[in-house]
C-alpha cells in the first residue's frame, strides 16, 4: 500500500468539464475585418479593384508621351485626343482635372432602356453590359 489511507496506488481521476453549449451570434458584415467569408463570394472592395483595371476613354488637357507600367504601356496623351486607360488612373486623373471621362456606350440613357425593354420581352435573363456595370458606375459617377 503506497499511500496512506489504505487505498491502492493508481491513477488519480481527473474530473473532466462538460462543455456546455454556448449561443453564438453571426455578427459578419460585408468589410467587417477579419472573420468568416461568405462561400464563393467576393467582398465589395475585391470587385471594386478588378473594376479599375477595366478601360474608359478619357479626353487629356494635357502633353505625355507613353507611361510605362508592370501592367503595359498607356498613352501618349494629346490634349484633345481621345485616349483609353484603365478606370484607377481616369478617376485620378478627373480629380486632379487632367481629363474629361467619356462614359462608356453602355451607360448611354438609351442603351440601358434598349436592355430593359430586350429583358422584358425575353424569358430569360439579359446579360448585363459589363462584368462590373454597377462598381463601374459607382466609380464613374461620383
Amino acid at each position: 500500500m503506497g499511500r496512506a489511507g489504505g487505498r491502492a496506488a493508481g491513477p488519480i481521476p481527473i474530473p473532466i468539464p462538460v462543455p456546455v453549449p454556448v449561443p453564438v451570434r453571426c455578427r459578419y458584415r460585408f468589410g467587417a475585418g477579419p472573420g468568416p467569408r461568405p462561400t464563393g463570394g467576393m467582398e465589395p472592395a475585391e470587385a471594386e479593384f478588378l473594376a479599375e483595371k477595366e478601360l474608359v476613354t478619357i479626353v487629356p488637357n494635357f502633353s505625355l508621351d507613353r507611361i510605362h507600367l508592370i501592367g503595359g504601356d498607356l498613352g501618349p496623351f494629346n490634349p484633345g485626343l481621345p485616349v483609353e486607360v484603365p478606370v484607377w488612373l481616369a478617376i485620378n486623373l478627373k480629380q486632379r482635372q487632367k481629363c474629361r471621362l467619356i462614359p462608356p456606350e453602355w451607360m448611354d440613357v438609351e442603351k440601358l432602356e434598349e436592355i430593359r425593354d430586350r429583358e422584358r420581352k425575353e424569358d430569360t435573363f439579359t446579360p448585363m453590359p459589363s462584368p462590373y456595370y454597377m462598381e463601374l458606375t459607382k466609380l464613374l459617377l461620383n
